[in-house]
């Protein structure tokens, strides 16, 4: 028997990828942007997949009813945009209707009857406020979800990291698991942690960066500003290039238009080296390329800290990049890759440069970002996964993207994008893994002083189900029982509800010590 999944905010599919080696099946799935609802329908051809925004009360009944006719739904799998939760995200409001996607995801879990859900996103995910009609102001969403689910559901929240399950990739993620029935709980972290070196070192090297790698698919050069490959390729594995000898400044050159006559003035930000921001005095070159520090005057124009720079004729202005002391750094090849964000296919200010190797004169190989074959690598799905997207190109007109001999049926920059949005698919798989459905001896989730009343009449009759977790469990549940029942006793009044409470006490007393005795 293979159990059914809904998945919410699926993207193209690929947190999804290793799902089948479990007895799952996603049979409907929801994704708001066309593009990447068409390569899921590529990578998942049996999945019903609904394109269309899930607040829309149409597309929410679609969703439905194709639940209804596929289901019944076990599991619902939700993994909202995140960009309204980051802590990158300065402007974070209540009101951010991405935030507010929650809302919609628990409804949908209700309305479809599913037993589990596992919701995924950033760290901060738990801590963000949102605004919602039921509250007078605004509500952290972990708050939120155990408020929106029945009372004596199992809520869990935990910050894992996708390094600890099978990928070579730091990325935390919070993950939330909701079940109605026994308790789920978070797979224990693995400490065998892959590295780059485990997962690419061997992967074919370009034999420069003027060159494209045009035998292998996906396996190309990002074009990135000359400048920063200047910067980076005098950056060693692990370092930033804000730290590179004097002799290879980071930096790049300006011939300034400003003034007149032979010396002309510029006006640099000045930084302070406060809150991880660092500099050193700017620097002249001269027409043979000799560094000279710059003599400069400080000055404070419309309320911005200058430092004022006199640049006789022959000179250049050079100057070292702004901007914090970890960016521009390179990975090392002995740790997990770094976490591979949307915009991974430039150099920028990011830790995403691979790791390289000395040259032996001073500079290091591979001054780039990973390719798409590596990042494929680094983020836990075959290398050959996209192959089939591409081919040997006949004319030039065949494909709109082109790299080598190659043609691209997707275009390389949404394939970035996508690998940065991604739910690892081994971290799913390892959760999935743990669910309650898929244990021998499932757990039933603590008994609490104030839940206690309501929960033995119900479980009473649970027990005799042949899905009953094991006596041993029930033990447990025992010594809390007992513990409860005589604080209730003590409650014992003329109150017909309690007395039928307490009833069902003790018929829940009586099936544990016949589970017991016949040792089931």
């Amino acid at each position: 028997m293979n159990y059914k999944v809904l998945s919410l905010f699926s993207n193209v599919g690929f947190g999804e990828f290793y799902l089948n080696d479990l007895p799952l099946d996603v049979v409907v799935a929801n994704e708001l942007e066309q593009d990447r609802a068409n390569f899921y329908n590529v990578l998942h051809p049996s999945t019903k997949m609904i394109n269309g925004d899930i607040t829309d009360s149409s597309i929410r009944s679609e969703i439905i009813s194709e639940c209804k006719k596929r289901g019944p739904i076990d599991i619902v799998m939700a993994t909202p945009p995140c960009q309204g939760m980051s802590l990158a995200n300065a402007t974070k409001s209540p009101d951010d209707e991405r935030n507010a996607l929650i809302i919609h995801a628990m409804d949908l879990f209700k309305e479809v009857g599913a037993k589990y859900m596992l919701i995924e996103n950033v760290p901060n995910m738990p801590n963000t406020y949102i605004s919602h009609k039921d509250y007078d102001e605004p509500v952290k969403i972990l708050d939120f979800i155990n408020d929106s689910i029945p009372e004596g559901t199992y809520c869990v929240s935990k910050v894992l990291n996708g390094k600890n399950f099978g990928t070579a990739q730091e990325r935390k993620r919070s993950i939330t698991l909701i079940s109605t029935e026994y308790k789920w709980d978070h797979p224990e972290p693995d400490e065998n942690i892959l590295c780059l070196d485990d997962v690419i070192r061997d992967e074919v090297k370009f034999p420069s960066l003027d060159e494209d790698s045009s035998d292998i698919p996906w396996h190309f050069l990002s074009k990135q500003n000359p400048r920063h490959i200047d910067w980076m390729k005098y950056t060693p594995s692990g370092k930033s290039a804000y730290f590179n000898e004097k002799d290879h400044y980071p930096c790049h050159e300006e011939e300034n238009k400003k003034g007149s006559g032979t010396t002309i003035t510029e006006y640099v930000k000045k930084t302070n080296g406060e809150n991880g921001w660092h500099t050193n005095p700017p620097v002249l070159i001269d027409e043979h390329g000799v560094a000279t520090d710059a003599p400069f005057t400080e000055e404070t124009i419309d309320g911005k800290e200058l430092l004022v720079i006199e640049i006789p004729e022959g000179y250049k202005l050079k100057r070292e990049i702004y901007g914090f002391t970890t960016a521009y750094k390179r990975m090392d090849w002995y740790k997990p890759s770094t976490t591979v964000t949307m915009t991974n296919g430039s150099i920028s200010s990011q830790n995403n440069v691979h790791p390289g190797e000395e040259n032996g004169d001073g500079t290091y190989s591979d001054a780039r970002v990973f390719s798409i074959r590596e990042l494929l690598s680094v983020c836990g799905l075959p290398i050959d996964l996209l192959d089939e997207f591409c081919e040997k190109k006949k004319t030039n007109e065949q494909y709109k993207y082109c790299s080598g001999n190659w043609g691209y049926q997707y275009h390389p920059t949404f394939i970035r994008k996508v690998l940065g949005e991604m739910f690892l698919p081994k971290m799913a798989l390892e959760i999935m893994k743990t669910l309650p459905l898929f244990q021998e001896n499932k757990i039933m989730p603590e008994l609490k002083e104030e839940t206690l009343k309501d929960f033995a009449p119900a479980n009473s009759e649970i027990i005799m189900k042949p899905e009953a977790p094991s006596f041993r469990t029930f033990e447990k549940i025992r010594e809390q029982f007992k513990v409860c029942k005589q604080e209730n006793i003590s409650l014992r009044s003329e109150n017909e509800e309690l007395k039928l409470k307490l009833k069902g006490y003790e018929m829940l007393d009586t099936a544990i010590e016949d589970f017991h005795k016949n040792d089931i």
